[in-house]
Parts: structure tokens; C-alpha cells; sequence
């Protein structure tokens, strides 16, 4: 019996591990990614950060740009589309067409001394206008011809003569919009798990200046979200951010103004700012921010996770000048308002810049 063991038995066993571990080498290791935390609040969401662009630059072409835009003051069509790449600003894409054009003649900034160069028959890039290039989704990490391939200094648009859509390809396999679907969902968990963090935040931030008095409300609530490639890593960056705005608000004249329809100022803006974003309403504001930012390999995998922490400010909202007469916490009277001016980082105000 030990002699059928040592004959049969023992070199099968041998076997087995021997195959098992020859195939050890060629198994795909297995990431889950790391954690870390932004130190950099400012920088999170990209602020005018225009970069120089070689004559072909690989970056997202990415839709619903308009909330980031509304905080750099700058507007443009609703279906635009616009363009990131290593962590710039959203910059205007104008592109040819054959016909119809919205935009026309447009003379622009080309190569890294600024040329300036004439393009004719041109339109803002919409998903209309980029179907030529089997470009139908609100998301895509394309490789664009820059300028004819001149390239772009640091300005805020530029033309594609051409255009290729990457994702979904063999060489980089995720789908942008696949891959932004998922990740909607997961900060959505994360905001469900941070809830009660996000209360304990502001009601500590609350305490030394409010005492045993309440918040008055309303509270606001907006988000936003950033796509950029980041191309030395080959890596898609998707950022979350979350602020949610209360205060103890007195309105001056009893006029009460809903302004929900603001965009919520940047941070780091002065009190001055904010006290002219808020018509008649004055007192007390407090500011909770919190975001996420994943960063996604050109496989479709999270591999890191970057956490902005939850952080809350407080600030004294001025009343308005001119208006005398009673004031209240409470009013009966609501106002539409249109979303007020932003202020550039000096203070100053800042008209909306609107694609040409």
C-alpha cells in the first residue's frame, strides 16, 4: 500500500502544486485601491486653471458642464460640451462643420507663443455636432487634434479639427459613462453613511455662536461633480463635491427671497461676496463641504479614493445697504430672484463670460 502511494499518489500531488503554482505569476493581481485625504481644499475643483495643450492631447469630452462653468462665471449653450485634461478647467471646444454653423469665424490663440489664427464654419461642440465621430454619449475620454495640430496655450478654448474616441477600445477598455454611473451610486452610499457626520459637524460649528438658539433655514443643499483624464497616470478622475448651506437669517423690510437658484459661491470668497449673493437675507451662515474624488484605471477599476473631508465655516452675512425698517426671522413674502454675480479672486466683480 505505501508503495502504490509513493508511485501514484505522491507524483500526482507533486503535479498539482507544480501547475498551480506556475500559473501564480500570470494571475491578475487583485487592487482595492487606496485612501487618501486632499489637503488642498481650493484646488479640488479646478479654479481658471487653464493649461497648454500639444497638437494631439487625450482628455474627457464630458456634458452637464455648466454648474462648474457658473463658478469660474461662465455660461454657454445648454447641450455644450466641453473638454478637461490633467485636472484643467472645463474648456469650450469649438468644432467645423459643413453647415449650419452657431458660431462662424472665430480667431484664435494657437501654439505654445499664442499665434492668433482664423477658423471659419465653426460651432460649439455638441453632441449634434461630434456624431461624425462616433461620439454619442454625455461622457467620452477622447484624442483630439488641437488646433489643426498646433497645439494651445492657457486660454479657455480652442478648435478640434479631429477627433477619436478611446473608451470602449482595446487599449483603454472602461466606458466613461458606465464607469461615472457607478460612481454616482457609490457616493450616494457615502453620503448616506456620512449623514450623521455631517450634522454632528454643523451642530458643533453652531454651538459658541448661536448658544441655545435654532437655525432658521432653509437649508441648501447642491452638488457638483468634475471629470478630467489625468494622462501621465492614464487614469480617469471623477470629483464629488457636497455643500449644504443654513444659517439664522433675518430679512430686512420683512422681504423674504429664496435663493436656491444660486450657484453656491467658491470657496475662499470674502464675506463681501457672499453678503451680495444674498438680496435681503442676512445673519448668521454656516457652510458644511464634503466630496470624494475616484480616481478610475484605464481598465475600469478603482484603484484610489480621495477623500475631501467633511469641514464646517461660519460667516457674518451684512444687511443689505439702503434698507432700513423692521426685520424679522420670519417673512410671508417670497421673490424670484436671478442667480447674483460672482467675484474673481480679487474681489471684484466678475461679468459672466459666455461662449462666443
Amino acid at each position: 500500500m505505501k508503495r502504490i502511494i509513493r508511485r501514484v499518489v505522491l507524483p500526482l500531488l507533486l503535479t498539482v502544486i507544480f501547475v498551480a503554482g506556475a500559473g501564480i505569476p500570470h494571475a491578475a493581481p487583485v487592487r482595492s485601491g487606496s485612501t487618501d485625504t486632499i489637503s488642498d481644499r481650493k484646488a479640488y475643483i479646478p479654479y481658471h486653471k487653464n493649461l497648454p495643450l500639444p497638437g494631439k492631447a487625450i482628455g474627457v469630452l464630458a456634458a452637464d458642464c455648466a454648474p462648474i462653468l457658473a463658478i469660474e462665471g461662465r455660461a454657454g449653450p445648454a447641450d455644450q460640451l466641453c473638454f478637461s485634461s490633467a485636472g484643467s478647467s472645463y474648456r469650450w471646444v469649438y468644432v467645423p462643420v459643413d453647415k449650419n454653423a452657431t458660431v462662424g469665424r472665430v480667431t484664435i490663440a494657437v501654439g505654445p507663443t499664442g499665434e492668433r489664427k482664423l477658423f471659419e464654419n465653426l460651432s460649439l461642440a455638441s453632441p449634434s455636432a461630434v456624431k461624425r465621430w462616433e461620439i454619442n454619449s454625455p461622457f467620452a475620454l477622447v484624442e483630439m487634434e488641437v488646433n489643426g495640430g498646433a497645439g494651445s496655450p492657457a486660454v479657455d478654448a480652442f478648435v478640434a479639427t479631429n477627433m477619436r474616441r478611446l473608451d470602449g477600445t482595446k487599449e483603454f477598455p472602461l466606458k466613461v459613462d458606465d464607469v461615472i454611473a457607478d460612481l454616482r451610486k457609490r457616493y450616494g452610499e457615502y453620503l448616506t453613511e456620512k449623514a450623521s457626520t455631517i450634522d454632528e459637524s454643523m451642530n458643533e460649528a453652531i454651538k459658541t455662536p448661536l448658544g441655545l438658539r435654532k437655525l432658521t433655514g432653509p437649508r441648501e443643499k447642491s452638488d457638483l461633480m468634475f471629470v478630467t483624464w489625468l494622462p501621465e497616470r492614464e487614469r480617469l478622475r471623477v470629483s464629488f463635491r457636497t455643500t449644504i448651506v443654513d444659517g439664522e437669517y433675518q430679512y430686512a423690510n420683512d422681504i423674504r427671497i429664496e435663493m436656491r437658484t444660486m450657484p453656491v459661491p467658491r470657496p475662499g470668497v470674502t464675506r463681501a461676496t457672499t453678503a451680495a449673493s444674498q438680496g435681503f437675507r442676512f445673519g448668521k451662515q454656516f457652510r458644511t463641504e464634503f466630496g470624494v474624488a475616484y480616481e478610475v484605471s484605464k481598465t475600469g477599476n478603482v484603484v484610489s479614493t480621495l477623500i475631501l473631508p467633511v469641514e464646517t465655516t461660519v460667516q457674518n452675512i451684512s444687511p443689505p445697504a439702503g434698507l432700513g425698517g423692521a426685520t424679522r426671522t420670519m417673512a410671508t413674502m417670497s421673490v424670484q430672484v436671478r442667480p447674483a454675480e460672482t467675484k474673481n479672486a480679487d474681489n471684484k466683480p466678475a461679468e459672466t463670460k459666455k461662449a462666443p
